[in-house]
């Protein structure tokens, strides 16, 4: 084979080979990153909360939530995609909030609470894998 031949052909191989790797990932579903949902569900009655994460679908990862809440009136607050999510209690308080890191999530989570009282502090936080 003349050498020209041969370069012509191994850049052709390896573009067949580059096209093909994304195809077959994409029709198995994986897209290169994961992709995960979290959420906390909070009884307004009880003070009760839940948190579930790393769950495909926002739905799956909102009715874990509301189950861990276990009280009857617990519903989801707040929902993360591929982020962090965190939780804050205080006197009479209580604040959450989302953020890409956890440090983000928790400043959100206490100053929403420092607004409707004092003595606020991280009881709850998770991040989704990514």
């Amino acid at each position: 084979m003349k050498r020209g031949s041969l370069i012509f052909f191994l850049a052709l191989s390896l573009l067949l080979v580059i096209w093909a790797v994304p195809s077959a990932a994409s029709r198995h579903g994986y897209s290169g990153t994961n992709d995960y949902w979290g959420a906390l569900a909070y009884s307004y009655e009880t003070g009760r909360y839940g948190f579930a994460y790393d769950f495909e679908t926002k739905a799956e990862a909102t009715d874990a939530a509301v189950e861990k809440c276990a009280a009857d009136d617990c519903k989801a607050v707040v929902w993360f995609h591929n982020a962090c999510g965190a939780f804050a209690k205080g006197n009479n308080a209580w604040g959450w909030g989302i953020g890409d890191e956890r440090a983000d999530a928790e400043a959100v989570a206490l100053a929403e609470c420092r607004q409707h009282g004092g003595g606020c502090h991280i009881v709850e936080w998770a991040c989704t894998t990514r």
